[in-house]
């Protein structure tokens, strides 16, 4: 399975998109940037949540008082592998 993942970075007027391809691209090295420069809020949407590092990152970012929104797949949700329910 591929995935496709954009970040939109604002910047006062300026915006730009930084796009990360996975596997075998830069998505997870982008998403962990993302979660650690994160100082007021992260939001998330993920079809299947499975990587222990973002998971870890997203806590992180909670115990630094970052607001995280997780928007997950209900039934990918409940699957063997998902860490959605250790961010609950």
């Amino acid at each position: 399975m591929t995935a496709l993942l954009t970040i939109p970075v604002i910047h006062g007027a300026e915006a730009s998109v930084t796009a990360g391809f996975s596997p075998g691209g830069p998505a997870l090295d982008l998403i962990l940037q993302f979660t650690g420069s994160a100082r007021q809020s992260a939001d998330v949407a993920a079809y299947d949540f499975t990587s222990r590092p973002v998971a870890q990152a997203l806590s992180a970012a909670v115990a630094r008082g970052v607001k995280v929104r997780l928007v997950a797949d209900e039934k990918k949700s409940r699957d063997r592998w998902s860490l959605v329910s250790q961010l609950a």
